[in-house]
């Protein structure tokens, strides 16, 4: 009888980890996120995204439209952190 509760606190941890392994958090690269989010609304971009952000905009969607399709899944994985940083600059994302 002890075995069997062993082997099935065994099983319990092993499922535990196939099924946590999906939902681990992706890795944030913020400091080169944080550059393109400047070259957005600092660079040659900025006028279109202040207008935008001007007229009601969610900042960070706003930023994620302007960026390249290859640069999108960066900024989603620091996407609190833009937020955070986007508000600081005075660009407030909607909630």
């Amino acid at each position: 009888m002890r075995w069997a509760a062993g082997a099935l606190a065994a099983l319990a941890v092993g499922a535990a980890l196939v099924f946590a392994a999906p939902c681990r958090a992706a890795s944030c690269d913020w400091p080169a996120v944080k550059k393109t989010v400047d070259a957005v609304i600092a660079g040659d971009k900025s006028a279109e995204f202040k207008k935008r952000a001007d007229d009601g905009h969610d900042s960070l969607e706003t930023v994620e439209d302007m960026l390249a399709e290859q640069q999108r899944p960066a900024l989603r994985d620091c996407r609190w952190e833009a937020g955070e940083y986007l508000t600081k600059r005075g660009f407030p994302p909607l909630h």
